[in-house]
């Protein structure tokens, strides 16, 4: 005799169908829950953008005014858990499905105002934006409509850089990394890139303070109006010429356990250094070589922040800190080396790290 009844496809058949319906006729009702005062977004439309841009100046609206799609469930979903007595619940809101798109005329002039900037910023320095809402029965569209003007191309690329073995680090490098050249469409994110990758190539060259902002550009206007000359800057700091930094000793430092350092963890520092390491363990639970060896900030030689990042990679893979820190001082500020020190705080004993990624649109838990 069986213990268990036997699996009906036509009763989960038949559930799927009633579920279906509910979520149907849900979806046809969004308006009835708002007030007369307010409108639910139904479509928004970008027109006389260049179409390989449309899809971008689409992600410049507002994500509170963008309608969902006709085949989605998730406005139905929540007129189904997040609506009593005819009307949208303000409080005790279940966190099923998302509510639907309702007209802001704030957020429709924020929205307005991003997409004009996004196409100033692929070169279209005339660009100009309007929009216009049209409502009825509670219903809204919104449209956009842009009037780009010519777009500016690249005439001539030059550079002002005011440390010279920066200029000559840049224009070695620069070949393999650059998405800038005369000719192109002015594109403000390449100007982004080309800022991020100066700045990585430094690191990487032990220009240890080196900050983006000492790299800026200069738009040029020229006699046609579809040309502009550009200008990269890489300026000094306040108190001279940018200067590279060598490592010095390394301070490796574990905590006494997982609930990080105490107070007087200063006084607690070995004073013993090996090959430029000054290895401190105060949980008394790791041998020194195991751990030492991934620490690839060796003495004497120049900053590069791959060798940090690699410190990084090498000790989390470990699987035994549950957190690791590198942080750096200088002795004196006439010194051109800095010293490592490398904080490293234990797990739990016997403990397994459970890292978990929750992305919220698409309704999907994993863990690894």
């Amino acid at each position: 005799m069986k213990a268990y009844k036997p699996f009906k496809y036509s009763e989960l058949k038949s559930i799927a169908i009633l579920l279906f319906i509910i979520v149907l006729i849900q979806a046809c009702s969004s308006t009835k829950y708002i007030p007369d005062y307010q409108a639910i977004v139904k479509k928004v439309t970008i027109d006389s953008v260049d179409a390989k841009f449309e899809e971008q100046a689409y992600n410049y609206v507002q994500k509170d005014i963008r309608p969902s799609s006709s085949f989605s469930i998730n406005v139905p979903l929540y007129n189904l858990f997040n609506t009593k007595d005819g009307r949208y619940k303000t409080t005790d809101i279940k966190p099923f499905g998302t509510p639907p798109a309702i007209l802001d005329s704030t957020l429709v002039e924020i929205s307005r105002n991003q997409i004009q900037k996004f196409l100033n910023g692929k070169g279209y320095f005339q660009a100009k934006v309007t929009a216009d809402i049209k409502v009825k029965d509670k219903k809204a569209e919104v449209k956009f409509k842009a009037q780009p003007g010519p777009a500016s191309y690249i005439n001539k690329l030059s550079d002002s850089i005011a440390t010279a073995y920066i200029k000559t680090v840049y224009h070695t490098q620069k070949p393999s990394f650059t998405h800038l050249h005369e000719g192109m469409q002015y594109d403000s994110d390449s100007l982004s890139y080309e800022r991020e990758q100066i700045n990585r190539v430094m690191k990487e060259n032990g220009y240890f303070y080196f900050l983006r902002p000492y790299v800026n550009f200069d738009v040029i206007e020229t006699a046609d109006v579809k040309k502009v000359d550009l200008r990269l800057n890489i300026t000094n700091p306040p108190t001279g010429d940018h200067q590279q930094y060598y490592i010095g000793n390394t301070h490796m430092l574990i905590a006494p356990g997982p609930d990080g350092f105490p107070d007087s963890t200063r006084k607690l520092l070995s004073k013993d250094t090996l090959n430029g390491i000054i290895y401190t363990d105060l949980s008394k639970r790791y041998r020194r070589n195991p751990i030492v060896r991934y620490d690839f900030l060796k003495q004497g030689e120049l900053y590069d922040i791959r060798n940090e990042n690699l410190t990084y990679d090498r000790l989390y893979e470990l699987n035994v800190f549950k957190n690791v820190r590198v942080e750096y001082f200088r002795r004196d500020s006439t010194s051109k080396k800095i010293n490592p020190i490398i904080l490293l705080t234990p797990q739990k004993v016997m403990s397994n790290r459970v890292e978990g990624e929750v992305p919220f649109n698409g309704g999907t838990v994993g863990f690894t």
